[in-house]
């Protein structure tokens, strides 16, 4: 058989294994059950006109509303359920895997490198939480991406074209999330490390970083409020690695070479691979290092997988040189094979742990007698700048989209004592809490503020992600 023959052989097999992955992740999919916290806002965003979701995005995400605008514009076709809001976010997990692919052949030099840089891509934490969550990170891990990819063929040809799309992809990467803005520094490593690069992408690149302007209002409120940053995990060294190594897919690539050197597998040294790492590594360590040392010196919290969607593709592209690092095809398959067999394990035994606000908004709705009280799971302090009755319905969206109309106190965290204090006596109340978010602490500070203000509370959906209690107030 010819080498071009086993070569084809070699990509029909790599195409089917990303294919199976595929279609067992969408099958385990949770594409209808309910929104989650962030996803309960996303819907209340996109309700009212194209003006009412500019001014809600800008005013209570923090953020650009150009996601949020072409979710309002997608939702026309798609409809406002759970399926129909994820779908702009899964096209854009599509559009990702292809970016992927090309990222992969164009540093691999073949094929399979794309397939397996696919491959890869799918055993990320961060890239499956995203395509399944009406949330812009969908959106700016493409344009991240290929904005990745349009440097690298700029530095192999360079073209006006080719450079208008970069600066086009870098500015979307923008508008998506601003967050994403840390992959520039592995861009302005190579443009700088490229005398014709930085003669002729440099212009370009400060075109794009004038486009940018208008975001710095939101990004300097954002790290201006510094330690208020704490929706997420506490900063540790072992949460910054969990966030920066896309451990699922760097155990099951580890789990596949491994097979593949017990089996007699030889590692080659290709110079493409050592190129590769060259372009890729900064991507990996530069911004997580910005990153890092950013979110630490602002006393803030972030790490969280989706937080770290710009450096997938990187990632991705690197696992995917490793699983093909062989000097014989059978090793190949037997690494590819092997990672692909042990996240389709990991699929198929994995259970998704998903807010249900749509079961807590129907126990609320048929618990008769009780108001509402929603315990400051969102930042209610942020919003400044809205209207007293907008920012009431902003922070009752998690439950008002399912449908409960009874009025709801608020109950924040960080004012617990004083917020509990407030309410009337010789009331009913539903306290309803979000412990994905809050957790153990929040629960505490809740359950101290209510009673040290002689609120009872009457567990009714323990185990439950998303917990309420039945509680009254004494006089």
């Amino acid at each position: 058989m010819t080498g071009s023959a086993h070569r084809g052989r070699e990509e029909a097999w790599g195409a089917a294994v990303v294919l199976a992955l595929l279609l067992l992740f969408l099958a385990r999919a949770p594409l209808s059950a309910s929104f989650w916290l962030d996803e309960t806002i996303s819907a209340w965003i996109i309700t009212g006109s194209g003006e009412d979701v500019a001014r809600r995005a800008t005013i209570y995400q923090g953020q650009s509303p150009f996601y949020y605008l072409l979710l309002w514009a997608a939702a026309g076709l798609t409809g406002h359920g759970e399926l129909g809001l994820r779908l702009l976010s899964l096209a854009c997990g599509a559009a990702g895997l292809v970016v992927v692919y090309q990222l992969g052949v164009r540093l691999g030099g073949e094929r399979l490198a794309g397939l397996a840089a696919a491959a890869a891509l799918l055993c990320m934490n961060s890239f499956q939480d995203a395509v399944l969550s009406a949330r812009p990170y969908a959106l700016g891990f493409v344009s991240a991406s290929a904005s990745i990819l349009l440097l690298l063929q700029l530095r192999e040809r360079f073209s006006r074209a080719r450079a208008c799309l970069f600066v086009l992809a870098c500015i979307v990467t923008l508008y998506a999330h601003f967050l994403f803005a840390v992959i520039f520094l592995a861009h302005a490593w190579h443009i700088l490390r490229c005398p014709e690069l930085r003669r002729r992408i440099l212009p370009w690149a400060i075109g794009a970083l004038v486009c940018a302007l208008p975001l710095v209002p939101q990004a300097s409120n954002l790290f201006s409020r510094g330690g208020g940053l704490v929706f997420a995990s506490s900063p540790s060294l072992m949460g910054l690695l969990g966030g920066a190594v896309p451990v699922p897919a760097a155990v099951a690539g580890i789990v596949g070479i491994t097979l593949a050197l017990v089996w007699g597998g030889r590692l080659a040294g290709a110079p493409w691979r050592r190129a590769s790492w060259a372009f890729l590594v900064p991507y990996i360590v530069l911004p997580v290092a910005l990153f890092g040392v950013t979110v630490l010196w602002r006393g803030g919290s972030m790490w969280v997988p989706r937080y770290w969607m710009w450096q997938s593709a990187p990632w991705a592209a690197l696992l995917g040189s490793l699983l093909l690092a062989f000097q014989d095809a059978r090793s190949r398959r037997i690494a590819l094979s092997a990672a692909a067999c042990f996240f389709a394990l990991r699929l198929l035994t994995q259970v998704r742990h998903l807010e249900d606000w749509r079961g807590a908004a129907h126990e609320v709705a048929s618990a008769q007698g009780t108001i509402g009280l929603y315990t400051g799971l969102i930042e209610v302090e942020s919003g400044s700048g809205g209207t007293e009755t907008e920012f009431s319905e902003y922070v009752r969206a998690p439950l008002s989209i399912y449908g409960v109309t009874a009025p709801i106190a608020v109950i924040a965290a960080s004012r617990a004592d004083r917020d509990v204090q407030q309410l009337p006596a010789n009331t009913d109340y539903l306290v309803v809490m979000n412990r994905r978010l809050g957790d153990t602490t929040s629960r505490e500070v809740i359950e101290a503020a209510a009673k040290g203000a002689g609120l009872e509370l009457e567990p009714l959906r323990p185990g439950q992600l998303v917990t309420a209690y039945r509680a009254r107030k004494r006089s």
